[in-house]
């Protein structure tokens, strides 16, 4: 990187083995972790509520009086109090007297001491019914979890010198044989050593168009077999395979949290004590004045009640958490609440032009020789590229097969192209740049398209001319993307301005970079970061192919074709695995979604809550009221959490085949 550049910033180091070994428990243990009153669901903790509720309608229903009115309604708060008075009493013994769970036996028991009787009883059924509803989100984020886990082979076919041995997935070890039949999943990555077949790789990349694969090929984990035996090779254990890495991802999305998370914790660490000691002066001081202690008291039960912390947390992280599992369905793998944030908020995108915007291969069009055959030239290009990884290298390694020409002295000139000895001679492959650099006179091409030059020992062949096919749904996503408020459209490209101009005309591009290198990328990247304003974000979408500084210095790092770039993986802040570019569409549909959901889930807590405080300290909010509206209020949370799981349209559109 150029020294006037700083270093990349490390957005998500990788977690420890100790913090990877917890699995689908991680979204209750980060509740506990919050100290929220519960989060087991279970009918053993269904049951005493929906017993206590019964008891209550029949205390409402008998209206009896005296001692026998008291025992009405205190039986449903027995009922269902146990837990909340079992964890206050240990509260009280750590000396933690804000938590919310002393705070609701205190305020239940100042209103049975003010003979408010049925809104003693209506508060713990209240406070254990918010409790109900965060178990039962926590337990629905743990459960996505787990179907995606679920999906992963536990057992593989291991080649022994016995015959096939089947054996646990975790055992399996780098330059074992797997013998994957057809309808089984691949347990680690690895290459095929024998077999054609088709395979489904939908679990990674949310596209169900199968892939043809042969001898030699590179396959992921999570791909399904649909049609003949394969030998694989593996290449890594099934640990740190590619469908285990992205199941991490999202295991672990938690520890990057948003900052709508963030405030919420701060709100709460300072909202729970300053509200129980409102409560708490509000009944003491002001009858000191002017006697009227029932009212007063009154209004300190009041506040503790609005004290408690249930329901003010656990929705806005719920609902980013779900939106990263839907994401997860459709093969888009987000590193966190963080970066769904961010992209919500990002005015600037950037985009490489292969393999985003257009497709990932080149296709050889036409072939004009000035001297010698087409395949004379084409040949002379190929053993020059031999050990590239190039998209036109591997266009070249198509039509003239693998060269077992032996390379001396290999250069490579990014944006221009590449020299080398191969066979006894010096081979010169690139653009016009390249062939100005060597001082070679070269013909201009009358056609369109991007035109390849060849020399070989300073003598000029010819050129040969590639089309790089505009990938299907791209103006329509770029569209979509504007429309969700990107302002910004940015194209990045290696490229002649001539070649690169029209696809970006034809896209309606609102700034295109031509003829640049990795460092001329990541000066492009660093002056629109710097003219970006101080809450806009700008998002980098690669095709991840040297893209790692790049990712690193964006706000948020896409890659999009990574089951092709199986490395970017663990450098993106944000993985497609498919290469359809309409994910992004999808992507920012849901990031959009889950932030104006998490904004909702403030307001109405917020609202609801300092409202009722407000109302109740003035004596204008009975008790009654301010316990159904606090009820009212966490169920609309929840359900506007909940429907970040749940996908909505049709998602990202199948590819075409």
């Amino acid at each position: 990187m150029g020294n006037h550049l700083p270093p990349p910033k490390n957005k998500h180091v990788k977690p420890t083995k100790d913090r990877v070994a917890e699995t689908a428990d991680k979204v209750e243990r980060m509740i506990r972790r919050k100290k929220l009153p519960n989060s087991e669901f279970s009918l053993r903790t269904v049951l005493p509520v929906l017993g206590a509720l019964a008891l209550y309608v029949l205390a409402r229903l008998l209206k009896a009086e005296g001692m026998a009115g008291i025992a009405s309604y205190l039986l449903p708060v027995l009922f269902a109090g146990v837990p909340v008075l079992l964890r206050a009493a240990w509260n009280a013994l750590q000396r933690r007297f804000t938590e919310g769970d002393l705070l609701i036996l205190i305020a239940v028991a100042g209103a049975f001491c003010l003979r408010e009787y049925s809104a003693g009883a209506a508060a713990m059924l209240a406070y254990r019914f918010a409790e109900l509803l965060e178990a039962f989100m926590a337990a629905h984020g743990s459960a996505a979890l787990d179907k995606l886990k679920d999906r992963l082979p536990e057992k593989a076919s291991v080649e022994t010198e016995e015959g096939v041995e089947v054996v646990p997935t975790e055992t399996v070890l780098p330059g074992d044989v797997l013998v994957v039949l057809p309808g089984e999943m691949l347990a680690a990555d690895g290459e095929i050593l024998e077999g054609v077949s088709s395979v489904d790789a939908s679990f990674l990349t949310g596209e169900s168009a199968p892939r043809d694969v042969a001898e030699g090929a590179l396959l992921l984990s999570g791909c399904v077999n649909l049609s003949n035996m394969l030998r694989i090779k593996v290449l890594r254990p099934a640990e740190e395979s590619a469908a285990a890495r992205l199941v991490e991802i999202v295991e672990l999305a938690h520890t990057n949290r948003s900052g709508r998370e963030r405030f919420m914790s701060r709100f709460t660490n300072v909202f729970t004590p300053l509200a129980a000691c409102v409560g708490v002066l509000v009944g003491m001081i002001p009858p000191l004045f002017d006697g009227q202690w029932l009212e007063w008291l009154h209004r300190a039960v009041l506040t503790l009640l609005i004290a408690s912390p249930c329901g003010l947390i656990v929705s806005v992280p719920l609902t980013y958490f779900g939106s990263v599992v839907s994401a997860a369905r459709q093969g888009i793998y987000v590193k966190g609440a963080k970066f769904m944030e961010t992209l919500s908020k990002t005015q600037t995108m950037l985009f490489e032009k292969t393999g985003v915007i257009t497709e990932r291969n080149f296709t050889i069009t036409e072939v004009f020789p000035t001297r010698g055959t087409e395949q004379e030239l084409l040949n002379a290009a190929n053993m020059a590229e031999a050990s590239s990884e190039h998209p036109i290298a591997k266009a070249l390694r198509g039509v003239c097969g693998k060269s077992e020409a032996e390379l001396i002295q290999v250069e490579e000139s990014p944006c221009r192209g590449i020299s080398a000895f191969a066979g006894g001679r010096h081979i010169c492959v690139g653009n016009a740049g390249m062939m100005m650099d060597h001082q070679i006179s070269y013909a201009v091409p009358s056609r369109k398209g991007i035109d390849i030059h060849v020399a070989v020992d300073n003598e000029y062949l010819g050129y040969f001319l590639l089309s790089n096919k505009t990938r299907e749904g791209a103006f329509d996503t770029i569209e979509s993307i504007r429309q969700r408020g990107v302002k910004s459209m940015v194209m990045l490209t290696g490229d002649l301005r001539s070649s690169a101009k029209q696809i970006a005309s034809s896209l309606s591009f609102d700034m295109v970079k031509t003829e640049l290198n990795r460092d001329g990328k990541l000066a492009a990247l660093e002056y629109l970061l710097a003219a970006r304003g101080d809450r806009a974000a700008l998002a980098f979408v690669g095709n991840g192919a040297d893209d790692e500084e790049l990712f690193a210095r964006a706000d948020a790092g896409i890659v999009l074709g990574a089951i092709e770039a199986e490395k970017a993986i663990d450098q993106a802040d944000i993985v497609i695995m498919g290469e359809n570019i309409e994910s992004l569409a999808e992507l920012m549909r849901l990031a959009k979604g889950a932030d104006l959901s998490a904004r909702l889930n403030i307001i109405v807590s917020l609202a609801v809550r300092l409202g009722c405080l407000a109302l109740g300290l003035l004596g204008l909010l009975p008790m009654m009221p301010a316990i159904l509206l606090q009820t009212a209020a966490a169920a609309a949370c929840a359900i506007m959490a909940l429907r970040a799981f749940i996908p909505l349209g049709n998602g990202v559109r199948e590819k075409k085949k």
